[in-house]
């Protein structure tokens, strides 16, 4: 693998790395094509979706996009123009947050807030939770 020229060592590849040129050589060096599998449910066209489906999406989506509000553990539901939020958010005053958020989207008129909070508040006690209070709120 290496060899001295000179007063440097030049050190050659290793006999399965093939340099470009000797790709193109060779016969056997072709692309393998798999057929394409797909294990998921199809994606569906929002436009036939029920209102209030597009309207917790909407809700959903905003949540989501704001990073103001950690909403991985928050459940949306509309009926008319009236959205429901349930499950959890990491602090108290992300509660707030997120029924504003809702009340913005379009066609809302109502938000009945049962979120709750995992953490107390922002100023809650030792360094570590300090620190993921910060990141949260900037």
């Amino acid at each position: 693998m290496e060899a001295l020229i000179g007063s440097r060592i030049e050190q050659s590849p290793p006999p399965y790395v093939l340099s470009l040129g000797e790709n193109r050589k060779r016969k056997d060096a072709t692309m393998v094509h798999k057929k394409a599998a797909f294990f998921g449910r199809p994606v569906e066209k929002t436009d036939d979706w029920k209102d209030s489906a597009q309207k917790e999406d909407a809700i959903a989506t905003e949540l989501a996009a704001s990073g103001l509000v950690d909403a991985t553990e928050v459940q949306v539901a509309v009926d008319g123009d009236e959205a429901r939020l349930t499950g959890e958010v990491y602090l108290r005053e992300e509660i707030a947050t997120a029924g504003n958020i809702a009340l913005g989207v379009e066609g809302i008129a109502r938000v009945r807030n049962a979120l709750r909070a995992r953490e107390r508040s922002i100023q809650s006690k030792g360094k570590e939770a300090d620190a993921r209070a910060q990141t949260r709120t900037l």
